[in-house]
């Protein structure tokens, strides 16, 4: 007789850990699109401790963005970005840089690339950008 009890929980427990398993993957795949990446170009300016750096964002995402300047900083260097989209709003975000690339093509041979992870953004920022990319994707299809 405990035997049977003991089979039945055993059962229970695969299936909710099935299910936990399940609620995982959704959730993850929900955030993955929140922070779809979208070719959006802004103004922004890289305050870091020297002289502000002027740039422009390639691609922007609610937790990142891909940053063109004329110089870039080193790997897991801190910063402070000012990003201007149209309207006058300015967004404040701390972020690092998790990549740097020479720019190639076209592009002005002496520009740099820098992906940059976001550190801290308001929740009201963040609303601002996951709103923005997605009007900017609905726009392009």
């Amino acid at each position: 007789m405990l035997t049977g009890w003991l089979l039945i929980a055993g059962y229970m427990l695969f299936i909710i850990i099935l299910l936990a398993k399940d609620e995982y993957y959704h959730r993850q795949e929900q955030k993955r699109r929140l922070d779809q990446r979208a070719e959006i170009q802004w103004p922004v300016t890289i305050i870091v401790s020297d002289e502000p750096l002027e740039g422009e964002t390639i691609n922007l995402s609610a937790s990142g963005a891909l940053i063109r300047c004329q110089k870039s900083l080193p790997y897991l260097s801190r910063m402070r970005l000012v990003i201007k989209p149209p309207g006058g709003r300015q967004l404040g975000i701390r972020a690092e840089v998790v990549r740097t690339l020479k720019s190639g093509g076209s592009l002005d041979s002496s520009s740099r690339r820098m992906a940059v992870r976001f550190l801290e953004i308001s929740e009201q920022d963040q609303r601002f950008l996951q709103l923005s990319i997605y009007d900017h994707m609905a726009h392009r299809s």
